[in-house]
């Protein structure tokens, strides 16, 4: 069944509406008539079965059928610190990332960020982005759609989340502290994960980070790209959980 993202002023009692692209493509793209039924997720952690009863180039109007409440959220809430790539790879990691679980993303701009957006370009790269983020939620099946923020210089961003739970800085020369080890043995529930650009952090922000409280973390032996470093590192931290939360941990 086909889902799609209806925010909570676009339903009322048992109906609801869609409006602007999603139209186009309900209509033209899956030609969808009246009577074909979709799932609907408003982001609060509901889902809808709704039928379509009217269509038009401007407006889909539904009727809600069937409220669930589906578990696909996962029990930590993360937060992803993430500096703008190269080419597609900044899309490529809110994509996959929010696949994975990941409830936020706050970008931010370091020293070795190549990518620099001018601020009036800012608020369509945004928008793109949000739509990005969005069509991986409708996609992945979640009830819940991740916040996206910035972009932010890098002192600001760290000073933006070190208060809301525990940092940890992804660092190519971290030897000793494994990411895996450490979830392991402790439960975090409000990681936030730190990812640098295609260069790296300096040892400048990497000590920034330290001295505001945050701990470098390694994600193995091998240096990994940016955009890799990222997904594996959301990956870990949200399966770690998920093992934590099954028992599964204690048979490893």
């Amino acid at each position: 069944m086909h889902r799609f993202y209806v925010p909570t002023h676009q339903i009322a009692g048992d109906h609801a509406f869609l409006v602007g692209e999603q139209c186009r493509q309900i209509r033209t793209v899956l030609r969808m008539r009246q009577g074909d039924r979709i799932a609907l997720f408003d982001g609060s952690g509901r889902e809808y079965v709704a039928e379509i009863r009217s269509t038009s180039s401007q407006r889909v109007d539904l009727f809600i059928l069937e409220v669930l409440h589906p578990q696909t959220e996962p029990e930590i809430h993360l937060t992803v610190v993430l500096s703008l790539l190269k080419g597609g790879n900044t899309e490529l990691i809110l994509q996959k990332c929010t696949e994975l679980g990941a409830a936020r993303f706050v970008l931010m701009s370091a020293k070795r960020t190549v990518p620099r957006l001018e601020e009036s370009k800012l608020g369509l790269r945004l928008e793109r982005w949000s739509a990005v983020v969005r069509e991986a939620a409708e996609q992945s099946g979640r009830v819940k759609v991740p916040e996206l923020h910035g972009v932010l210089p890098f002192e600001e961003a760290i000073n933006r989340v070190i208060k809301e739970g525990k940092l940890f800085v992804a660092w190519e020369q971290e030897r000793s502290r494994m990411l895996g080890d450490i979830l392991r043995e402790n439960r975090i529930a409000r990681p936030i994960y730190v990812v640098g650009p295609e260069g790296g952090f300096t040892p400048e922000e990497v000590a920034y980070a330290r001295e505001a409280g945050a701990e470098t973390v390694s994600l193995g032996p091998r240096i990994l790209r940016s955009e890799t470093a990222a997904i594996v590192g959301t990956a870990v931290f949200v399966m770690s959980d998920d093992l934590r939360w099954k028992g599964a941990w204690k048979k490893l």
